[in-house]
């Protein structure tokens, strides 16, 4: 319902900006004329969600939430010229041209006014990117109960998990993801902080050009340049790149000759950057029968999170020994960005 409201609001906000640009320029504006306003802004509207889910302003799937202002409104006033034009054509086309321009630039700097300056003027909450670490909190939830379900049905955890959808795997392949071939999963949860998503205040430049013309902060952009390539290729980040995948590899798993292993970090030396919103999953044979009886799941913040400190870069690890016990959690003293842990199995072994 709130992206109705919001809808509503924009759309009244423009009648009224280009109602006013239509009285000044036509002199006039009865009820008829506004009524006119009315339905071409509606029928814009319309029009431009019809081009962005096409993908027509973008390569590829429109994630239309990131776009900048300017993109949006190039988009409305190429959606706006036909009903205004099938409307008030008998005017002429110098000055349904003349309506068109004003009207936008009237009514392009009252919406981007609102949404950079006022949210609240238009009922959009502020969106922040630790409002989104319950959806990584979720998501964990989620695999995990794949997990016991696994576990039950087969007294082990799977030796490895990938991560990613049923349509991502079948453009790859077979599915090598056991939760996914098996029917645990139907699909891994989405990913809240996936690379898609430019809207957080975080990932653009401050102030007004970051969100008028959309340009991404230089930290998203090294992160985009070190996982970018990475997640759309990759089955396990799902299709469009919007799932949940692992990015801890198990050496003695072997992987596909398609893609690499991944060791939590990616990115320059001196620029080293986990994903966003992904996991990582280690499974252990704690008795040396074979069977995986334990594991370790955790899942990781935004690129802003500090969070918990559980993997060690320079061995490899997320565990360590304690007379002779495998404990969870391998300290560097760099912290990991993850906001949440999941171990199954090591309280049964300890007993």
């Amino acid at each position: 319902m709130q992206t109705f409201y919001t809808i509503t609001l924009g759309i009244l906000y423009t009648v009224l900006a280009e109602g006013l640009v239509f009285r000044f320029i036509l002199g006039k504006a009865g009820l008829d004329v506004w009524a006119k306003v009315f339905f071409i802004n509606v029928a814009s509207f319309v029009i431009a969600i019809s081009i962005a889910v096409t993908g027509f302003f973008t390569l590829g799937w429109p994630f239309a939430t990131s776009w900048g202002a300017a993109q949006w409104f190039l988009l409305i006033v190429v959606s706006e010229f036909l009903p205004l034009a099938i409307i008030f054509g008998p005017l002429g086309f110098r000055r349904v041209f003349t309506l068109l321009v004003y009207a936008n630039i009237i009514s392009s700097i009252l919406i981007c006014y609102l949404l950079v300056y006022a949210p609240f003027a238009l009922l959009i909450p502020s969106l922040e990117m630790e409002d989104y670490e319950y959806k990584v909190e979720n998501g964990i939830g989620v695999i995990k109960d794949g997990l016991e379900g696994y576990f039950n049905h087969k007294g082990e955890y799977p030796a490895y998990i990938y991560g990613g959808d049923q349509a991502s795997w079948s453009m790859a392949g077979e599915s090598l993801d056991p939760l996914l071939k098996e029917g645990y999963l139907e699909s891994y949860p989405m990913n809240p902080y996936h690379l898609g998503r430019a809207y957080f205040a975080q990932r653009r430049r401050p102030g007004f050009s970051g969100f008028f013309w959309g340009m991404e902060s230089d930290t998203f952009r090294e992160l985009k340049k070190a996982w970018g390539p990475v997640v759309e290729e990759d089955p396990r980040f799902g299709y469009r790149a919007i799932k949940m995948g692992n990015i801890l590899s198990n050496p003695s798993i072997p992987t596909s000759s398609n893609w690499q292993d991944y060791h939590v970090y990616r990115g320059s030396k001196d620029h080293q950057f986990f994903l966003p919103g992904a996991f990582l999953y280690k499974a252990f044979d704690l008795d040396g029968d074979g069977k995986y009886d334990a594991y370790i799941l955790a899942g990781f913040g935004s690129e802003n999170t500090i969070g918990k400190d559980i993997y060690n870069q320079s061995e490899d690890t997320v565990t360590y020994v304690v007379e002779g016990k495998l404990v969870p959690g391998r300290s560097d003293r760099k912290h990991d960005g993850v906001i949440v842990v999941e171990t199954g199995g090591f309280k049964r072994w300890r007993e």
